[in-house]
């Protein structure tokens, strides 16, 4: 067998980062708080050019991974189904509706696997597309309660309310001296 095998640790305040290069048909690198490159196993690797079955070292980090790299795989293949579609300019709408589908997904398991549990028909339990139509009405229904507005509280509609009381703003004049713009008085007696 051959050294295919890299590891670099370094120590951050008290936790140990362990770096590990695995050779396999590609270089693969990953990156670890939790295991480390030992213990080593031993995987199958079919040798293309010699088209024989060899014997290669593992270490641990590639083997936890690949024995745990499933669900992740599973749950980037459902929110690929049903994905929020919206575009944005800003990467951080981008993220939230990405850990808001992510969520819904998690909430979607979490409820198939309830009701597998609870009942034994599975033609009970919602699809995907269902749940998240069942979903989004009480998401937009949520904070919106009748909270006092923010900021200094505004005499505008009070000003509005005591207009509307009042009547209209001005005296409106009779038509006649609207229309010749001069005021017609009463003919007064001359007595001179």
């Amino acid at each position: 067998m051959k050294k295919i095998i890299v590891e670099y640790v370094a120590h951050q305040d008290v936790i140990d980062i362990s770096n590990v290069l695995w050779k396999d048909y590609k270089s693969v690198m990953l990156l670890s708080t939790i295991v480390s490159s030992e213990p080593v196993h031993s995987v199958k690797r079919y040798d293309r050019q010699t088209k024989t079955t060899l014997q290669l070292q593992c270490s641990d980090i590639i083997s936890q991974y690949n024995s745990y790299m499933g669900g992740v795989v599973l749950l980037e293949s459902i929110v690929g189904h049903y994905k929020i579609v919206l575009r944005s300019k800003k990467w951080y709408f981008r993220l939230f509706y990405h850990l808001l589908d992510l969520s819904v997904i998690n909430a979607w398991l979490l409820y198939r696997r309830v009701s597998a549990t609870k009942c034994l028909n599975r033609n009970i339990t919602m699809n995907l597309a269902d749940f998240k139509v069942e979903v989004v009405p009480d998401l937009c229904k949520t904070g919106k309660q009748t909270l006092g507005k923010r900021g200094r509280p505004s005499k505008l509609h009070q000003q509005f309310a005591e207009k509307k009381k009042k009547g209209p703003a001005k005296h409106i004049p009779p038509s006649d001296i609207r229309l010749d713009q001069m005021q017609h008085l009463p003919q007064l007696n001359d007595k001179s």
